[in-house]
């Protein structure tokens, strides 16, 4: 079994451990994931339990686990005080989503009050702090005290998070429009702060598969449109 490490590379750099989940063993591959995380865990009297959620728009691949030990004398509550959540990625996900760039604003935003701290990140997934909650249904949303409530939260992201400390979880923009996935920084053609829509679009487009001829030509098509569109 590896053992897991830490990885220093960043300022906002958490525990890495060089596990995967596995659909197909989905609770044997989670175990080993937390027990590494708690090694304490592993000599608790109560076994870890999971609970799958569901809620969220994913794909089938996706997998939101909470995993908890119920100790002696703790109660449910005291239980998710503990709880751990365990997100794994769906297969192909991170063609749309910057997994390096998540994890370091997952952090940035923890170390701001803003998010449950992550506490390590794996193969294809994280670790993090459960925090006990409801989902909002739409009746919900009508609710003054409700969407009140989530306006003043928005609020303060937006009031504690300085346009500055962006530049801390941004990645170099080597999909500038007008560029190739190759090409430096300096053959871009409109150049702009990493990510932006054009760039997110473009490394889309360079994702497309272009086994055929038919496919290549595709791709070339939308590319040559997304450079018109700017």
């Amino acid at each position: 079994m590896l053992s897991s490490t830490d990885r220093t590379d960043s300022p906002l750099a958490v525990r890495y451990i060089p596990l995967a989940y596995d659909n197909s063993d989905s609770e044997g591959s989670a175990l080993r994931l937390v027990h590494t995380l708690f090694p304490e865990w592993k000599a608790s009297e109560e076994p870890v339990s999971f609970v799958k959620f569901t809620d969220g728009i994913t794909n089938t691949d996706a997998q939101l686990l909470k995993a908890t030990v119920r100790r002696p004398g703790k109660t449910q509550h005291g239980a998710d005080e503990e709880a751990v959540l365990l997100r794994a990625y769906g297969k192909g996900t991170d063609v749309l989503i910057d997994r390096e760039r998540e994890s370091k604003a997952h952090s940035l935003l923890a170390s701001r009050g803003l998010a449950p701290p992550l506490l390590a990140r794996f193969e294809n997934g994280l670790l993090y702090r459960y925090i006990e909650g409801d989902v909002c249904s739409p009746e919900d949303l009508r609710r003054p005290e409700i969407w009140r409530a989530v306006a003043k939260r928005l609020g303060e992201w937006h009031a504690c998070l300085p346009i500055s400390a962006i530049s801390m979880v941004s990645t170099p923009d080597r999909l500038a429009v007008g560029g190739s996935p190759t090409d430096p920084p300096s053959k871009a053609a409109h150049s702009r702060p990493s990510p932006n829509l054009w760039s997110v679009m473009q490394q889309w487009i360079h994702s497309l598969p272009d086994n055929t001829e038919e496919q290549k030509a595709m791709k070339e098509k939308l590319d040559k449109e997304l450079v018109t569109m700017t």
